[in-house]
């Protein structure tokens, strides 16, 4: 079973207004929104009507795909971060934290937004996090933690330059400056054992 990550774009505008999920055919997807919005007031809802009322429809783009449904949720949480960073206005309703499986199961730790970019980009490329670790030469436990927002949530400007030279500038530097709760990084970073 895939996945896919989706994109819904303003054709008024051609800019992005929604991220999804979906297992379906991105027109199916699309089908099942428009069916959906004159029966609900959700941000989403509330604009595809305003499309349909003048004669549009969103255009669908294919963002990412998964081999499952948490890969999904974490690519999906990610692009969201990274839209919403750059300024963008989703309509998206109710994801303001990640996923539980990004977390661990422990929705006290917030990781970084580096720290979510880099788990998806991990999963996608199906490269385990002590494989990456040895390869950017930053401890195995480090990365666990950096992934999950555990007590060293905060990172180096090294540590963040090495994943982003070893992702290729997939996931910059800059993206571990900021954590998803709103706290910055910055603070006194502990050794480690």
């Amino acid at each position: 079973m895939s996945f896919t990550v989706y994109g819904l774009i303003d054709p008024r505008d051609g800019r992005f207004r929604y991220v999804g999920i979906t297992e379906q055919s991105l027109e199916r997807r699309v089908g099942d929104h428009m069916e959906q919005c004159p029966f609900d007031d959700t941000p989403r809802s509330l604009w595809l009507r305003q499309l349909r009322d003048d004669g549009l429809s969103p255009m669908p783009t294919t963002l990412r795909h998964a081999a499952d449904r948490e890969a999904a949720m974490v690519a999906e949480f990610s692009i969201i971060c990274a839209l919403k960073q750059a300024g963008v206005e989703l309509v998206n309703a109710g994801l303001s934290e990640p996923p539980a499986s990004v977390l661990d199961g422990e929705r006290l730790n917030r990781p970084t937004l580096g720290g979510i970019k880099l788990r998806a980009w991990l999963t996608e490329n199906g490269i385990s996090q002590t494989a990456f670790a040895t390869n950017a030469g930053i401890c195995r436990v480090r990365m666990t933690r950096i992934i999950s927002g555990q007590k060293w949530r905060n990172v180096s400007v090294d540590i963040a330059f090495a994943i982003q030279k070893a992702t290729d500038g997939a996931i910059r530097a800059e993206d571990f400056m900021s954590s998803t709760s709103g706290n910055d990084a910055s603070g006194d970073e502990e050794e480690e054992p």
